[in-house]
This record gives C-alpha cells, structure tokens and sequence, in this order.
C-alpha cells in the first residue's frame, strides 16, 4: 500500500528468568525524527483519530465535529483546516 506508519516490533520482558509478558514497542509519530523519515520534513500536522471513521457521505456538512473526533498531536495541528479538505473524499 505504501502508507507511512509507525514501526513496531514485539518484546518479552523476564525478570529473573521468568515471563512478564510480551510487549508491543510502536514508534512515537509525534517525534519529529517519524516525520523526517517518512515525509523527509519534520514540521508536518498530525492529528490522532479519536472518533469513528464512518463514512456519511461526500458533503462537508455532514462531518461537523472534526474538533471532537481528531486530537492534535503536533503545534502545528491547532489548524484542522486540512481536515475539511479530507472529508470531499
């Protein structure tokens, strides 16, 4: 698909020889060193999906609460004009 996402990987952790569990270890996307990697410029806007991805239909207004279902995750985010832009798709 060639998408830009976090790396993972998972881990055990043992302490004293025994099993505490495996763990999943993801990326931070927040750091800027994400954003160079994947985009070759660090001062992108991400925002963190947080509401549902239901699809409603082409027009704008049909998606009023963009605030509510996207956080934020850089500075540069506080704009979430862009986003409008993604809801004619």
């Amino acid at each position: 698909m060639g998408a830009p996402v976090q790396r993972m990987s998972y881990s055990t952790v043992n302490i004293n020889d025994e099993s505490r569990g495996v763990y999943l270890l993801m990326e931070d996307p927040t750091d800027t060193h994400f954003l160079q990697s994947r985009f070759n410029f660090h001062k992108g806007s991400l925002w963190k999906c947080v509401g549902t991805l239901e699809y409603k239909g082409s027009d704008p207004e049909l998606y009023p609460n963009l605030k509510d279902d996207y956080r934020p995750e850089t500075s540069s985010a506080q704009d979430f004009g862009p986003l409008g832009i993604l809801s004619l798709f």
